[in-house]
């Protein structure tokens, strides 16, 4: 029986690969799958990590190591491969070197069922047949899960994260009183929500007593008790953490996950993740993390940045910079900053400072502040992370 044979390259851009090796294998119906690979790749375990999302077999893949930059290297182990006339081969021409593409082109075009020759513009949703230049929609989207085990990256807390998703959408109603309170007083939601944080650092929290006095929490939380209608007696002191938090930050987390889940129509929660905690190159917690048209987004929300803007840069600017490394995350992973803040970010004429502009276009990291959401609106801005709309 024939079979149809995928050949394809890869490279540190594993989730091209995997959008259309699954492309393939419902469009085309192939079976069989030809890796052509460098040692370094191999060594990164790319290879590895395509054949793990894709779930693919041992004996459905064949890998062929090549050497980069040679042609007739990369032509004669492509002529080696055992291809019976009545096969029918897809080439995916995307990812690898130039070299390695021409190699390829060269191979494919020569071979009697080849008019199969593709292209795919990672970011589109489309991929091009080059030769009868017939144009597919990508139907295939990834998961969060696949997206990070695409780079090799651990999720730490992943046994945590449904309970993440099921606390929030008990406090939801409260995320929304919160939002509407600081959209009338931010002044007054950030003055309390500072008493409590003031509170939790200090030395009776945090040096040897190590405990929380719920007493002294309900004085220092007495606003937003008494806004909210909350009861801590009957609280276990892990409860009462979680309380703290929310109330001095984590419910402005929750409520970009609302926001983004409602704006982009997100029903199934593979696609959307609140405190994920990843360990690749150290370790960082991810607020809120999207994946969107097989695009990886990642939103740091923030009620305050500090005093200076010395805390922004350590706190903030270089944990987003990190991230947005191409080799780790690769190029489709988009990061943003949504923050409270209503002076660090800006300059005196109340602009966005100029090197926080200049990181969108170098580092294609977006910045918005209490300034920006006044005059966009959240819905807008996530709009416009996403350029969705556009």
């Amino acid at each position: 029986m024939a079979d149809n044979i995928l050949i394809t390259m890869v490279s540190d851009q594993t989730v091209p690969n995997i959008v259309f090796v699954k492309e393939a294998i419902d469009k085309f119906g192939c079976n069989k799958f030809v890796f052509v690979t460098t040692k370094e790749m191999k060594e990164k375990n790319k290879t590895k990590n395509i054949q793990k999302v894709c779930n693919l077999s041992d004996e459905s893949l064949q890998v062929l190591v090549v050497e980069s930059d040679d042609f007739n290297d990369n032509l004669k182990k492509l002529n080696s491969l055992d291809i019976r006339n009545s096969d029918k081969i897809y080439a995916n021409l995307t990812t690898g070197t130039k070299i390695m593409s021409l190699a390829l082109f060269e191979f494919a075009k020569n071979y009697v069922k080849s008019e199969n020759l593709y292209y795919f513009t990672f970011g589109k949703d489309t991929f091009v047949n080059i030769l009868s230049g017939a144009t597919y929609r990508v139907e295939n989207k990834i998961t969060i899960q696949e997206y990070l085990d695409a780079y090799g990256v651990n999720i730490s807390n992943k046994d945590k994260l449904q309970n993440k998703k099921e606390c929030a959408e008990k406090r939801k109603e409260l995320t929304y009183q919160i939002w509407n309170l600081f959209n009338n007083n931010p002044s007054e939601i950030k003055e309390n929500a500072e008493k409590i944080r003031t509170y939790f650092n200090s030395s009776k929290v945090k040096g040897k007593e190590k405990k929380i006095n719920i007493e002294e929490l309900k004085t220092n939380a007495s606003y937003f008790i008494n806004k909210l209608n909350l009861n801590f007696d009957n609280e276990t002191k892990k409860r009462l953490k979680h309380w703290i938090e929310y109330l001095t930050g984590g419910w402005f987390e929750e409520l970009i996950y609302f926001k983004t889940k409602e704006f982009l129509e997100i029903e199934n929660n593979e696609y959307i993740q609140i405190g994920m905690e990843i360990e690749h190159g150290g370790k960082n917690e991810l607020d809120v993390a999207v994946c969107y048209n097989n695009n990886l987004y990642y939103l740091e929300c923030k009620t305050g940045l500090g005093e200076k803007e010395r805390d922004v840069l350590t706190g903030t600017f270089y944990k987003l910079s990190h991230l947005k490394d191409n080799e780790n995350f690769g190029l489709g992973m988009t990061n943003a900053l949504i923050s409270l803040d209503d002076k660090v970010l800006y300059d005196k004429k109340g602009e966005l400072q100029a090197k926080y502009k200049d990181s969108v276009r170098y580092y294609r990291l977006k910045f918005f502040g209490w300034k920006d959401i006044k005059e966009k609106g959240l819905e807008n801005i996530i709009k416009e992370i996403f350029n969705k709309g556009e």
